[in-house]
């Protein structure tokens, strides 16, 4: 897995795991010039989410373009995820767009396990 999705108060909290791109799997702004997000391919072995996760992604708005700050979608590669931002965000669902052709795909079903310095950020923000 390379990256997880995991929800903590009602905020979304995208993790990179994968600490450069892997060809065909990841591909990120760590050592990807010019690329203005992270995108996870192949999501049904390479991106963890949470059901709270899933639940929060549901209520995200859709948007009219075809990039948001999130995205689920099918690929000659496969189902792929992106969300724009740095390789560790924090997306709040009413603040955010998704892409107008956003749908949940195959992903792995993880434990909501939120990383402690995302819960401390989210605490000092309430």
């Amino acid at each position: 897995m390379h990256a997880k999705i995991t929800a903590y108060k009602g905020i979304l909290v995208c993790e990179l795991i994968a600490t450069a791109s892997i060809p065909d799997e990841v591909v990120t702004t760590i050592d990807t010039p010019g690329t203005i997000g992270q995108v996870i391919m192949n999501t049904e072995k390479n991106l963890g989410v949470s059901p709270e996760a899933l639940a929060l992604m549901k209520t995200v708005k859709i948007g009219r373009g075809g990039v948001g700050d999130i995205d689920w979608f099918s690929s000659v590669k496969g189902d792929a995820f992106s969300w724009f931002g740095d390789p560790y965000t924090i997306k709040p669902p009413a603040a955010i767009e998704a892409a107008r052709g956003f749908r949940i795909l195959k992903h792995v079903v993880i434990a909501n396990e939120v990383p402690e310095e995302a819960k401390a950020v989210i605490d000092e923000n309430e």
